[in-house]
């Protein structure tokens, strides 16, 4: 029985301190841990959890489970409402002094596509929605349906709103960009406006329409800044 105590003491010994060095590990495991995430947290705006479509049928759509990188990567940035989680398509068209003009294509549509527009700082990451819905399109500013075309040489910006599909009435909108101090002042400015009303009956045929009346360009001048 001695020698028995005699050799099972030290192994006793290291028993104890290898579950004390664990221990020990494991708790300063567990504080980095907590520091880390700490340090983490402190370092993000606090800012309300994005509003994400969750409601939808995945059979038939993969949503955003099926975004790109870059979908997800403006979505955390502009912040848009779920309303524009259908969203097909987000391009980047640059402007002068470090703004970009971003278009957030929400809904594709049958005839015209529906989009939320924002300015962009790329200097300091702010940006501001552009309210640009039209009152006989939508009740939502937010929402701006059109065919949307940047010409970033010339710092100017055009939305086609079609009334219907065949293209021969709607509103044509030509901004011009003035970027100001800051985000808060940068903004677009109405340069154009022309509009055709829809006619009442069309012909049977079609092809007979005067080609004139598909030129938007050569629609009735409604304003011109």
């Amino acid at each position: 029985m001695k020698i028995q105590k005699v050799y099972l003491l030290p192994i006793l010994f290291m028993s104890i301190l290898f579950l004390g060095c664990k221990s020990e590990a494991g708790s300063n495991a567990q504080t980095a841990n907590v520091i880390e995430s700490k340090t983490a947290g402190d370092s993000l705006e606090k800012l309300p959890p994005l509003d994400v479509l969750k409601n939808y049928d995945r059979d038939l759509w993969p949503g955003p489970d099926g975004w790109t990188e870059t979908q997800w990567h403006w979505k955390k940035l502009l912040r848009w409402d779920k309303n524009c989680d259908y969203v097909d398509e987000v391009e980047e068209h640059e402007l002068k002094n470090n703004f970009q003009l971003i278009t957030v294509q929400c809904v594709p549509g049958s005839y015209q596509p529906m989009y939320y527009i924002y300015l962009f700082n790329k200097e300091n990451q702010k940006s501001k929605q552009l309210l640009l819905g039209l009152p006989e399109s939508t009740d939502n500013p937010k929402e701006i349906f059109g065919n949307v075309n940047v010409d970033s040489a010339t710092n100017e910006f055009s939305i086609l709103t079609l009334s219907r599909g065949i293209g021969d009435c709607g509103t044509y909108r030509l901004f011009t960009f003035d970027s100001g101090d800051n985000i808060e002042n940068a903004n677009l400015h109405t340069a154009e406006t022309r509009q055709r009303e829809c006619a009442k009956q069309l012909p049977d045929d079609m092809e007979s329409l005067p080609k004139e009346i598909l030129d938007f360009k050569q629609w009735p001048l409604i304003k011109n800044h």
